[in-house]
């Protein structure tokens, strides 16, 4: 059987090419994401303090087998 596509036509050829232009694009996207700076406006929110005991709380009973 004959293929029905022209030569210049075939991307068969340059899967190569455009898998490693994908990574590429990919690595630069993840490294522009880890260098991103961002800055924080606002102050921290005082959240008050808190007099919870939390051992109190968590009483979880010991499982025998």
């Amino acid at each position: 059987m004959e293929a029905k596509k022209t030569p210049s036509a075939d991307l068969t050829k340059k899967t190569g090419m455009f898998l490693n232009l994908g990574l590429a694009l990919a690595v630069g996207a993840t490294l522009a994401a880890f260098e991103w700076k961002s800055f924080d406006d606002g102050a921290l929110k005082d959240l008050g303090m808190t007099d919870d005991n939390f051992e109190e709380l968590l009483d979880i009973p010991i499982t025998e087998l």
